[in-house]
């Protein structure tokens, strides 16, 4: 099969179009940065665009990656997603930001993850509220920074220009249904624009429920479940911005976003004792604020941007156990568990951008970025019992780890380099990290009382991005690039259990950063009718942080030596788990694209097209485990059509995705329990423009109704603990498959 896949792809290979020469102008702070950004975006980078997002009707982001081969997300149960998987790794692994700006780190150990009293998962997105997505995959922290070592995700929020059609202002109203989790979502936003100032507000509000799986079945109470575990969801996004012109030269910006999530779950699926019960109230919220002060001064300098932003993330888990439960009726409380995560940050960023100038016979564009973020990482429990008769609540006040503040001073240094009459460009890029940890002092009710230390690193990385034009259809390109991952607070202190626990958590404040070392190329072909690429890279990681787990013997304080027996040991066994350097991992892989333009080929109109796109990934570490992140092989083909004035257009895809084999799973030594079969789905996308004022989308997904399970589902269920928990007949990865036959509407109106 995938030979045949091959053979059909491998026609004349191609790039993208040619590097922007070094002689353009760049009007502003924002072209700059992303005249150096699209030309990595020809090798491994994917954007889709506000169109793309509204016509394929991607509302969160499962929806994103949804036809994207080789990209995936992470799942964490009743919290919902958990960031992206690409080239092996995933989490904080892959680096998401918003305008720039990174996202919250995952709180996520073995301990706690099947057990599920923490909210600890990335924070999602309001896709609404996007104006492009950009996918880049390899290792290359150099514009992200610690966490860029499978990649990264960088979201870019609407502007006002975004919403307004034509004159100086603009209205704009969207309505939305998806079926696949009973989901309303309703956004209302306005803009103006003046020689002087401009501005937009934009609200959206979300309403559903839990994810459908393939068929309701099996509704019991416990592991065997076949059913999702009821949900109730709302959620309100705001995003303002006001840009200020102070003159041809000078332009002050602010932003505001705001983020709020409720959830409710009936975790009809949770099991720790026959006669409890549990359900959980969670609570997202996000706060950014940012002001920056653009300023184009001529001479050798383009332009000088200054920004900063403050971030606050709170993530907080509360979760209610009933006792005297019966099959629906829910007793007395027995325990209620606040848990709260809450991620500060402040980010001080200088850009500066130079005009072009000229050394030998070449010709230069350079930017300096300079950063200085600091971020504060805090936990806040809060444990209430009710005992006696009549029942009194008893509360315990603790943290599970202790809060840790950072900083991070990093600079940046970034040249597109043109040969002019050469077919070669180039650019080069350099960054140095000064990062530093201190946690807080202070005793643990949950944790062995430990001396943590504070910890500093520094991290150098680079890239060079190469692009040769063999002719002018044909393009060459290479690209190696450094990336680099700080440990987290959570490796690095969380500290649990003591000498004698049953589970022990062991902190090590001897943790390096991870590094990963990204080589790649590519042979592209651009024609009129015909667009190929194949790339083709290898990626080596190095102290790859792992959290390992063995088994100790450790001294039993209840040993009586007078009467020793079966029951009466000098020693108790102990899980012992401590986050660990292993010496490296690697992954490589393979992936295609292909675009014919059928029509076009025939003599008519370029409204037809037939879009192939191909991801093929192996890995290991250096125990031989296999990377679990890493995607089966999977092939997505579309065949859209789009009337030549943009009046309607349709788009069928279709997915095809490899089984995952044992020994593609290998963990701790095991095949990992839970695989996914192979499958193939179709879907399908349709819009309409009504007038200039109005469009209508819609969608049908699964279109087969057929029966599956994603590996990524599968590979992040926990392998012990009392949620998302299977029994031992395995009927309860019934209720883990995809949705069946789905559909998704739109409506938009615009003023």
């Amino acid at each position: 099969m995938i030979k045949k896949i091959l053979f059909t792809t491998l026609l004349p290979l191609s790039a993208p179009l040619i590097a922007q020469t070094a002689g353009s102008e760049k009007k502003d702070a924002e072209d700059i940065v992303y005249v150096i950004e699209k030309q990595e975006e020809k090798i491994n980078e994917t954007t889709l665009s506000q169109n793309e997002i509204e016509n394929q009707l991607i509302f969160d982001m499962q929806d994103i990656v949804r036809h994207l081969p080789g990209v995936g997300v992470s799942s964490d149960g009743r919290f919902g997603n958990n960031g992206y998987s690409m080239r092996g790794v995933d989490k904080d692994r892959v680096a998401i930001a918003v305008d720039g700006i990174p996202q919250g780190e995952t709180f996520d150990n073995l301990i706690y993850k099947g057990y599920g009293y923490f909210n600890g998962s990335i924070n999602n997105i309001e896709t609404d509220h996007l104006k492009t997505v950009l996918i880049a995959k390899g290792a290359d922290s150099l514009f992200m920074g610690s966490g860029a070592l499978g990649g990264s995700v960088q979201y870019v929020s609407k502007d006002p220009g975004d919403l307004i059609r034509s004159g100086n202002s603009g209205l704009v109203s969207r309505s939305a249904y998806s079926s696949k989790n009973d989901e309303k979502m309703q956004t209302l936003g306005g803009a103006f624009s003046t020689d002087i100032i401009e501005g937009m507000l934009l609200y959206t509000y979300r309403s559903g429920h839990e994810t459908d799986n393939f068929r309701h079945e099996n509704d019991v109470f416990g592991r065997a479940r076949g059913t999702p575990d009821p949900q109730d969801k709302k959620r309100h996004s705001l995003l303002s911005k006001v840009n200020l012109m102070l003159g041809d030269a000078h332009t002050l910006s602010a932003t505001v976003e705001y983020a709020k999530e409720k959830t409710y779950t009936d975790e009809k699926s949770w099991h720790l004792f026959s006669a409890y019960h549990r359900t959980g109230n969670d609570l997202s919220e996000k706060r950014r604020y940012s002001i920056s002060d653009t300023w184009q001064p001529g001479a050798y300098i383009d332009t000088v941007k200054t920004e900063f932003n403050w971030q606050k993330i709170a993530q907080t888990a509360f979760s209610t156990i009933y006792e005297d439960f019966d099959q629906g009726y829910y007793g007395d409380i027995f325990e209620e568990k606040n848990r709260r995560l809450t991620q500060y940050g402040r980010y001080l960023n200088n850009e500066i951008s130079f005009n072009n100038w000229s050394l030998l016979a070449t010709r230069h564009h350079m930017t300096l970025r300079t950063q200085y973020a600091t971020k504060r990482f805090d936990n806040v429990n809060a444990d209430t019992t009710w005992l006696g008769n009549p029942k009194q609540p008893y509360r315990d006040d603790q943290k599970i780890i202790r809060p840790v503040s950072s900083r991070d001073i990093n600079a940046t240094v970034v040249d597109e380099i043109a040969l002019p009459g050469s077919q070669l460009s180039l650019i080069a890029g350099a960054r140095y990290d000064s990062v530093a940890h201190k946690p807080d002092a202070g005793p643990l009710s949950l944790a062995k009382d430990s001396d943590p230390q504070p910890n500093r690193y520094s991290a150098l990385s680079w890239a060079l991005t190469a692009n040769y034009a063999i002719t002018p259809r044909y393009t060459l390109q290479y690209k190696i690039g450094k990336g680099f991952r700080i440990p987290t607070a959570q490796e690095l202190y969380f500290d649990y259990g003591d000498s004698i626990a049953a589970n022990r958590v062991e902190p090590n404040p001897n943790l390096k950063q991870e590094q990963g070392l990204s080589n790649e190329i590519a042979l592209s072909y651009q024609g009129d009718i015909v667009q190929n690429k194949i790339n083709a890279y290898y990626t080596k990681y190095t102290d790859f942080i792992d959290l390992k787990q063995t088994e100790k013997q450790v001294p039993n304080p209840w040993f009586n030596p007078s009467n020793p027996s079966r029951w009466n040991k000098p020693t108790l066994p102990q899980n012992h788990l401590q986050y660990t350097n292993v010496a490296s991992a690697y992954v490589w892989g393979l992936e295609l694209t292909n675009e014919f333009h059928f029509a076009k080929a025939l003599g008519g109109q370029d409204n037809y097209s037939l879009r192939n796109s191909l991801s093929y990934a192996r890995g290991k570490d250096a125990s031989g485990n296999a990377l679990l992140s890493i995607q089966p092989f999977k092939w997505v083909s579309s065949l859209a059509y789009r009337h030549p004035s943009e009046r309607y257009g349709a788009e069928l895809f279709m997915t095809y995705a490899a089984k995952k084999t044992e020994s593609q799973a290998i963990h701790n030594g095991r095949a990992w329990p839970y695989l996914s079969a192979s499958y193939v789905v179709f879907d399908t996308t349709a819009y309409y423009n009504v007038s200039e004022n109005i469009s209508l989308r819609a969608g049908v997904f699964n279109m087969l109704n057929r029966k599956y399970s994603t590996w990524d589902t599968l590979r992040s269920l926990p392998e012990f603990g009392t949620t998302n928990q299977i029994d031992s007949d395995r009927a309860g990865l019934r209720r883990f498959t995809a949705p069946g036959r789905n559909v998704a509407a739109d409506i938009s109106f615009y003023f």
